[in-house]
């Protein structure tokens, strides 16, 4: 009997680039409503910082993160998981194409998604950190502090969106050298 032995680093690269693809159909998704609901873009930032590391031993964080992406996806376009001439805008990507785009291509879709991994640690911190306070304040019941900040804090957020929005769309449907130089320099200015 011949047995066959995974190799977990291996595994857990197709596992973070399945997450990664879940996540851009996701975001596909998202950007067909009026704006990204606080849920999925909680998923997004959790999906993206699982990603940020190499440490792939926890596969089975990997697979829970994958069908909260798919569950997401479901609740804002259910009807696109019974359609009979899809689209596209919501399909999960593969991202074998990025790795074996031409080697600009690759390198400027890669900036872009690193990118997208800090951004995604910078809002985890500031959801954690936000979190934190708000239960500071409510044990102190300092919370119309926190109600003077809120909007900052909001349009701080929907601007992330629009980001992760922006970056996940040329990664999955743009191969023009220019244009991803281009959203590679705007991404590192805001």
């Amino acid at each position: 009997m011949k047995y066959e032995f995974i190799d977990l680093p291996e595994l857990g690269m197709k596992l973070q680039d399945k997450l990664i693809g879940a996540l851009i159909g996701l975001s596909g998704a998202a950007e067909s409503l009026p704006e990204m609901p606080d849920s999925t873009y909680d998923v997004i930032i959790r999906g993206l910082c699982a990603t940020r590391t190499t440490d792939t031993a926890d596969s089975e964080m990997m697979e829970k993160l994958i069908w909260e992406v798919i569950t997401e996806k479901k609740k804002l376009v259910p009807d696109c998981f019974e359609c009979q001439n899809p689209c596209g805008r919501t399909t999960d990507h593969d991202m074998s194409l990025v790795w074996t785009a031409a080697p600009e291509v690759r390198d400027l879709k890669s900036q872009l998604l690193e990118g997208l991994k800090e951004l995604a640690a910078e809002a985890r911190e500031e959801i954690i950190s936000g979190e934190t306070e708000a239960r500071e304040e409510t044990a102190s019941g300092e919370s119309e502090a926190r109600e003077e900040t809120a909007p900052g804090e909001t349009e701080a957020r929907r601007r992330k969106k629009q980001i992760i929005c922006e970056v996940f769309s040329a990664i999955k449907y743009v191969d023009d050298v220019n244009y991803l130089r281009d959203i590679t320099q705007r991404s590192k200015e805001k």
